[in-house]
């Protein structure tokens, strides 16, 4: 069966499979398990790589059967989690516009719905509707960037604009959702 890896662990595999290859061949690795901060690493010396390169031929085996122990159930239920933090934020980008309070994520990468998306790794059957969704998912933060900024400069009125459309890519990615839901069991049901 397909399955996908679930937010926590993915999260902790991309890590440590980033981590490791740039201390074996240099290159950013992150710094918490957020990425938040990176530091870009020089390659190892001669004789660390190939003690690097042991262990990336241990981990590439185990990394890559990870997934057989999750489930595409598993998936579900961090959608779930996902549109929770969703709603949450579309919350916060409408108090934006009744009161100015500024307390929202504008990175698509660092809000709850950002970090479910990127630590996933959809199967081929759903890659389409996956993709979608995160291109919804950007253009609703620069969408909330634009209500910041309208409502900053004092111009309200393009900020109530920002926000109708907002809403609409909201439902958009909403709807997106539920079809990637059904795809998933859809998936499952031909692996049973």
């Amino acid at each position: 069966m397909i399955c996908f890896l679930i937010y926590s662990n993915q999260i902790c595999v991309k890590v440590f499979d980033t981590m490791l290859k740039a201390l074996t061949y240099g290159g950013e690795a992150p710094l918490d398990l957020q990425w938040d901060a990176v530091s870009t690493l020089p390659p190892a010396p001669e004789n660390v790589k190939e003690q690097l390169e042991k262990v990336l031929k241990l981990w590439k085996p185990f990394r890559d059967h990870i997934e057989d122990f999750l489930t595409t159930e598993d998936m579900i239920k961090e959608k779930e989690k996902a549109v929770k933090s969703h709603r949450e934020w579309m919350e916060k980008l409408e108090t934006v516009l009744s009161n100015g309070t500024f307390d929202i994520e504008t990175d698509p990468q660092k809000c709850g719905f950002g970090i479910f998306y990127k630590s996933m790794v959809p199967p081929p059957d759903v890659k389409e509707i996956w993709e979608k969704i995160g291109n919804i998912h950007e253009e609703l933060h620069r969408m909330g960037s634009e209500i910041l900024r309208s409502v900053g400069n004092g111009d309200r009125e393009k900020a109530q604009k920002f926000w109708e459309e907002a809403k609409r890519m909201s439902e958009d990615l909403m709807s997106a959702l539920n079809e990637f839901e059904e795809r998933c069991k859809e998936v499952m049901e031909k692996s049973s």
